[in-house]
């Protein structure tokens, strides 16, 4: 969904531009960095599973779900948040507005997502 953020994000002539693609960088940098952390996680869970090490693998998911939740999703949703909060002050930008409360309910989709691995 980030990647067709950006073009929405240049096109609006109303609004905080700077202020949203700050935003919109933010949110792609954690993102782009957290699926380096998934594809380590990936290899790790892979060779557990094929090691059948289970007590392992289970503390692995655990780490996993913390880590994804605690220290990628929430602070997205919570920047995210206070941004749709800052946007509410201004005027013409009820589109800009739908576009970052899709993200977030998308971010707090993938945490619900995340957390019922365990």
């Amino acid at each position: 969904y980030t990647e067709q953020m950006l073009p929405e994000i240049l096109k609006r002539k109303t609004g905080p531009k700077e202020k949203n693609v700050s935003m919109y960088e933010q949110i792609s940098v954690a993102m782009k960095q957290a699926q380096g952390h998934a594809l380590g996680f990936q290899k790790q869970i892979n060779a557990l599973v094929a090691a059948s090490e289970d007590a392992r693998l289970q503390e692995r998911k655990r780490a996993g779900v913390t880590y994804f939740t605690g220290k990628v999703l929430d602070p997205c949703i919570q920047s995210v948040a206070e941004h749709i909060t800052s946007l509410g002050t201004l005027t013409k930008v009820a589109k800009q507005v739908k576009m970052w409360k899709d993200l977030e309910v998308q971010l707090k989709n993938k945490k619900q997502e995340i957390s019922e691995i365990l």
